[in-house]
């Protein structure tokens, strides 16, 4: 009010958020006349690539390591800064802060950086929307809140996640629209349940839509891959989504049950 800051930058801890509270920011400075520009980060969860080629994963138009590189990384990719830069501008966000990118900056951190720039360049461009993952150990009552990712799934027990999309899904225009579930600890022959705004994208066994994950190096990563196309595509709302997730115990005879992870949750707009 007395006009001593100029901009705010909400800033999360070492790690792209798709669900930076930005709007809250917003809501203070913009009648006292401050700008609010979120801190974006090249650097998300830790991943596995694909061990084989899959018809959805990676999804298309994303880019990554290449097929010689590791097979770990933790680089966000030019979608998943488009998917959260478009959450931020449908809060209110007055620009960007990249103080986290590295000088020079790498290719898939110019297209990023021209992403940013461009207002409308988000809907000619492949963009992920994710669930946030925690950073090591991101805890509430710190200067962290805590993430709703990774987090452990009782069998029988369906997990409801909030994933905010930051635009009206246009049939017209989203040529693919796929939501991609990480999970570990997923017996082939357990039923699983996946649902969309209360729309049911898959019920029964994983086996045949599992896709396995690259050789692993951590132990903190999603070593399935579940994939489910959305359609129509309007079943994807503006503003938060709700997503439930259940996984059956393992059919008798199938073995003890392994502890079961959701690790990533993430929704990937190919346009045409």
């Amino acid at each position: 009010e007395r006009r001593l800051v100029d901009v705010v930058i909400p800033a999360p801890f070492l790690t792209l958020a798709h669900d930076l509270p930005v709007a809250e920011f917003v809501a203070l400075a913009r009648p006292a006349g401050c700008k609010v520009y979120p801190a974006v980060y090249d650097w998300t969860n830790w991943r596995a690539l694909p061990a084989a080629p899959s018809p959805l994963w990676p999804f298309r138009g994303d880019s990554g390591p290449a097929d010689d590189g590791p097979v770990m990384t933790r680089l966000a990719t030019p979608a998943l800064i488009a998917g959260a830069v478009a959450n931020y501008r449908r809060q209110g966000a007055d620009g960007f802060q990249l103080y986290n990118f590295k000088l020079p900056l790498r290719p898939d951190d110019r297209e990023s950086a021209e992403i940013l720039g461009d207002p409308g360049a988000t809907g000619r461009r492949p963009r992920i929307y994710a669930v946030t993952h925690a950073f090591f150990h991101d805890e509430e009552d710190s200067f962290q809140y805590r993430k709703p990712l990774p987090r452990a799934l009782a069998p029988g027990t369906a997990a409801t996640l909030a994933l905010f999309v930051g635009e009206e899904v246009s049939p017209a225009a989203a040529g693919e629209v796929v939501l991609r579930l990480g999970l570990r600890g997923v017996d082939a022959g357990s039923p699983v349940t996946v649902s969309l705004n209360g729309r049911v994208l898959v019920h029964g066994p994983a086996q045949s839509r599992l896709a396995a994950a690259a050789k692993q190096t951590r132990g903190d990563t999603a070593t399935q891959y579940l994939e489910l196309r959305v359609d129509p595509p309007s079943a994807v709302r503006p503003g938060p989504n709700e997503i439930t997730v259940t996984v059956e115990a393992p059919a008798p005879g199938a073995g003890p049950a392994k502890p079961v992870a959701l690790i990533e949750c993430q929704l990937g707009i190919v346009p045409r």
